[in-house]
């Protein structure tokens, strides 16, 4: 039996056509067993497991590797340092105070 029209959103309450997980994954055509050793137990696999670790790993590793570069190539640019943190100490007023404020603009008007 169907609760819904074709296209109905909205018809009716879930536990007016279901009393339990098993009828639900029963009217949804799925077979339900009643051995649960081979039930997903909510944990990663073990090989995904693995996986995930070495992958973020490397990413810290590569994250590291690049922030060495970078402090590397600074200590031996020291002109392109005082370049990064001037631009820096001049973007930062321009980011905070640049723009009229929304108030100010309104007024204008």
């Amino acid at each position: 039996y169907s609760p819904c029209n074709f296209n109905s959103l909205l018809c009716w309450k879930l536990k007016d056509v279901i009393n339990n997980g098993r009828q639900f994954c029963e009217k949804q055509g799925m077979t339900v067993v009643t051995d649960h050793s081979s039930c997903y137990d909510g944990r990663m696999h073990q090989k995904y497991r693995e996986l995930a670790l070495k992958q973020a790993q490397s990413t810290s590793v590569s994250r590291a590797r690049r922030w060495r570069g970078l402090t590397h190539f600074l200590r031996k640019n020291p002109r392109t340092l005082g370049a990064c943190v001037a631009l820096i100490i001049l973007t930062i007023p321009i980011i905070l105070f640049g723009g009229k404020s929304e108030r100010e603009s309104s007024k204008q008007e």
